[in-house]
């Protein structure tokens, strides 16, 4: 099986190390990260089963894949998916890791905080 996560923040990190060890092919990346920081992160992975993609490159990134999993902000959500072209998505499973995530806002007050906003 195929596995493509989008995503390299904390959440993305932690799931990438995660599946490694039980895939047989290399687990694909895709990031907003300039292609300079993957390669070194690459490069830095002891197991160099990770491909690195920029999100301008989603296309190449899905070719393939059986999974894709959504490892972003919320905040980011809704850019990323606008961003992403309609059959990218076509045959595959999709899953959001649904990670915990804070948006605050005017919007959503919480019991101890006014209006900041946090992703």
């Amino acid at each position: 099986m195929r596995i493509g996560v989008i995503g390299y923040g904390s959440f993305g990190k932690f799931l990438t190390q995660l599946l490694l060890p039980s895939l047989s092919s290399p687990l694909r990346v895709a990031n907003r990260l300039d292609q300079s920081y993957a390669h070194e992160l690459e490069s830095n992975n002891s197991n160099a089963q990770i491909e690195f993609y920029h999100l301008d490159d989603l296309i190449t990134f899905a070719e393939r894949l059986d999974v894709i999993i959504l490892a972003v902000s919320i905040c980011s959500l809704e850019t990323v998916l606008q961003g992403c072209p309609a059959e990218l998505f076509s045959n595959k499973l999709v899953v959001d890791v649904c990670s915990v995530k804070v948006c605050l806002s005017s919007e959503y007050p919480t019991p101890h905080t006014s209006s900041s906003h946090v992703c």
